[in-house]
């Protein structure tokens, strides 16, 4: 029986003895690839049927992503000194017959050996503003920042033309959309980026704004981008995204309106408010889009708000009107209210 065996060290020296001797004593036996680091295990692990990998403890942290639901061996430096709980070791420095024998035996458990878990698709939930100035920016912000105190990973992606992201959020470094989808085009992995070039606020969220200036905006790729939302979606790197766009009747829109979980309508129950919301959501012709909406009123003032009963949609909240001496005050405000807690997002 030939068996596929990978190994992934960050130490060369080591591998080429390694492989040497495996592939002297046992060279009937197994089918060994050797991988001198991440970039050589990346190209290796896909064209390789059911491998059993065996990699370097050092390493084995860093590239989990590239792992998940492969069956895993961690080397490790010293005896019984894995860093990695739960993972099943072998230490690197024994007798080549020895760690054949070790090498053999974790094969023929290894369905058992599956280390990294592929993690749940994150949850999107757009926020939708049909009438200006009704808080949808300032609403989105403050359940992303709701959402990382409640300890989640949230990445915001401000999609505005004119995107305030870097009002509500802050960050000496990091790349705006237009630059992220720059780099993605040229070859760029999306979620290496992300890890390495994103903005990351103080509260935990990770943002990116919408462009340096507002005329490049237009020039966004949005096939581009929504790859690479559908790239990140499954990376574990977030557990939500929170879209911040404008609401539009071009058929462009009724992608992101597809692909998000929930679709968070803030309106102020005006009657020109209200007017505009119903028109909007009646040009939803799917069913699924409407089964996913939520109703949010912001910035109700008395005597001109109407709550909407002819149209069948949970609310997840009310807020009156606030008049405070800056955003940091309204936002806290709305938090206090707990609206978000309520959202299950399991649409």
């Amino acid at each position: 029986m030939n068996r596929t065996v990978i190994i992934a060290d960050t130490q060369n020296e080591y591998m080429q003895r390694l492989g040497q001797y495996l592939e002297r004593f046992y060279e009937d036996q197994i089918n060994l690839i050797s991988c001198i680091g991440k970039e050589e295990l990346k190209a290796a692990i896909h064209p390789a049927e059911k491998p059993l990998v065996l990699i370097a403890d050092e390493l084995a942290s860093s590239v989990q992503r590239l792992l998940w639901e492969i069956p895993v061996v961690v080397l490790t430096e010293e005896r019984d000194a894995c860093s990695i709980p739960g993972a099943r070791s072998i230490w690197k420095y024994q007798r080549i017959d020895t760690l054949y024998n070790e090498i053999t035996a974790a094969y023929e458990q290894k369905e058992k050996l599956v280390l990294f878990h592929r993690p749940k698709p994150w949850r999107i939930l757009l926020f939708q503003g049909v009438s200006g100035g009704v808080g949808t920016s300032t609403m989105a912000a403050v359940c992303a920042r709701n959402l990382a105190q409640m300890g989640k990973k949230v990445l915001y992606l401000d999609l505005e033309p004119l995107g305030t992201a870097d009002f509500y959020f802050q960050s000496r470094e990091g790349k705006n959309l237009s630059d992220f989808l720059q780099e993605v085009e040229a070859g760029a992995d999306a979620v290496e980026l992300m890890e390495s070039g994103s903005k990351k606020d103080s509260s935990g969220v990770t943002y990116l704004s919408t462009s340096r200036n507002a005329a490049d905006y237009y020039s966004i790729n949005w096939m581009m981008l929504q790859k690479a939302i559908g790239r990140l979606s499954v990376s574990g790197l977030f557990d939500y995204c929170i879209l911040d766009k404008p609401f539009s009747l071009e058929k462009s829109h009724a992608v992101w309106l597809e692909v998000s979980n929930r679709v968070i309508f803030v309106t102020d129950g005006s009657e020109t408010g209200n007017l505009k919301f119903v028109r909007a959501f009646l040009s939803l012709a799917n069913d699924r889009i409407k089964s996913r909406s939520m109703l949010l009123y912001n910035k109700v003032q008395p005597g001109c708000f109407k709550e909407l009963a002819h149209v069948d949609l949970p609310v997840l909240g009310k807020v009156e009107y606030l008049s405070a001496p800056d955003r940091k005050s309204i936002e806290k405000q709305i938090a206090e209210r707990g609206i978000f807690m309520n959202l299950d997002g399991k649409q």
